[in-house]
This record gives structure tokens, sequence and C-alpha cells, in this order.
């Protein structure tokens, strides 16, 4: 009935054409219609293609359609900043490269995922979601040496505590440039349990007992994880310590389940 009402008004009164298809827009919004929003959103594109709300019903669309490679390439048009307003347009350039991120992820495909950093604003690669996401994704990828050098880089301007647990299990044929690098980085950061955790991580992959140790114990001293708890306990069992490495695996598993062993 809503349709074939608009349909009779658009009949009689073609002027009223463009508003029609706003007011028809809305209720089609109102009904979670989104498919229907959509091609309505593109008729109104069409006759009007600079109109901020078509726009924004275009991109509403596109996002809860998951449909991201046409809202990523909605939002790179000219002026779309200005015409939805800078932080509706920030929050869904930041969803659609998230999302095509973790896509080219799931699909495996390490050159899709560098073509997508690549094509993300300046802006946005800035965010520390996306820059959290492509990290992960060059991780999963196995392209060790890049997400090296993306984190180091990334580190030096903009402090992440989750890029420095990500940087420490990286595979790299330096080990010791490498721990040179979190080293310094406990130089200029302090002894921040993060740092402390991944150096003590890089120094039991590389069969550096005695500073393993002094980092992940340092970390359980302060800020005790069940990864620190881990990390020990494997350390323990290799420099034949068991009694020590059943105790620590102990206290992991307490820290983890919020529960007392008896």
């Amino acid at each position: 009935r809503r349709d074939r009402y608009l349909a009779l008004v658009r009949e009689r009164a073609p002027q009223l054409e463009f508003a029609l298809l706003l007011t028809q827009a809305e209720l089609q919004r109102e009904r979670g219609e989104f498919a229907l929003v959509r091609d309505t959103a593109l008729q109104l594109r069409q006759k009007e293609p600079t109109h901020p709300y078509a726009l924004e019903l275009l991109a509403e669309s596109h996002d809860e359609l998951a449909e991201w490679a046409s809202l990523r390439a909605l939002l790179a048009e000219p002026g779309a900043a200005k015409a939805m307003g800078l932080a509706r347009w920030r929050e869904l350039s930041e969803r659609a490269a998230e999302e095509l991120l973790r896509a080219a992820v799931a699909a495996a495909e390490l050159d899709s995922l560098k073509a997508v950093w690549a094509a993300t604003p300046a802006e946005i690669q800035a965010l520390t979601e996306p820059a959290r996401a492509y990290a992960t994704g060059l991780a999963r990828l196995n392209a060790d040496a890049e997400a090296r050098g993306f984190i180091e880089a990334r580190l030096e301007s903009l402090w992440d505590e989750t890029l420095v647990r990500l940087y420490g299990p990286l595979y790299t044929e330096d080990p010791v440039a490498q721990l040179a690098v979190l080293e310094r980085w406990l130089q200029r950061h302090g002894e921040q349990p993060a740092l402390l955790e991944t150096a003590g991580r890089v120094c039991l992959k590389n069969k550096l007992w005695g500073k393993a140790r002094s980092y992940l114990e340092a970390v359980v001293q302060v800020a005790p994880t069940p990864a620190a708890y881990l990390e020990l306990a494997k350390l323990c069992e290799l420099t034949q310590a068991k009694a020590e490495a059943e105790q620590h695996y102990r206290r992991g598993l307490e820290l983890a389940t919020g529960l007392s062993a008896s």
C-alpha cells in the first residue's frame, strides 16, 4: 500500500519526484529495508549527485549491508567528508578499512591486504584500530619482516602496547637486533608490562635464559598475566627447574580462571 500510494502521487505530481524518493527512502529505512534504501538513494543521487542526505542514506545502506568496497568508494568521493560531516565520515571510513583488511586476511591474500592499506586515507591509517588490523594481518599472513618494519615505524610516533605484544613473536633472522629494538624502547618508555613480557619472550626465543627470567619475573611482580606465567614456566622447563615450572603453570591458571587452586 505504501508503494502504491507513492506511485499515485508520482503520477499526479511528477514535479515532486525528488521529495517522494526522499519519503520513500525514509519509510524503507524505518522498516530496515536497506537493500531498497540503497536503490532509492542511488535514484536520488542520479537526480542530485551532491545532495548530503542522499549520500548519507547510501553510505548507511552500504554499511548495514556490509558492502565495504562500495562504502569505501563512496567515502572517497570529493566532498564526501564535508557533506556527511567529518565525524561520521571518519567513523564509516574506519569501519570500512577494518572490514576490508579482515576480509583480505580471511582470504589469505597478502597483496589485497597491502592494497587495502595503501588505499586507506592517511588520517584513517593514523587511527589505532586500523593500524592494529593491518599489523595483525601482516603477521597472520607470514609477512613477518614487513610486520616488524611497520610496527617499529608506527611505535616511533604513536605508542601502542597491543603492537608491542604482537612484535615479540615475529620471526627474524637477526634476533639480537630485535632484542636491541626492545631494549631501546625500554629505555625510552620505562619498564612497562607489555614491553617486559615481550622482551622476555624474545630472550627466551634466543636462549638468553638469564635475561628472559629477569624480564618475566619483573612482569609478574608488577602486572602478572597468564601469558607471563606461561613463559616463565616454559623457561623453567628448559632449564630443568620442573618444580618451579609447575608453580608458574598453577599461578597462571589461577590468574586466567580467577580461581584458587586447592
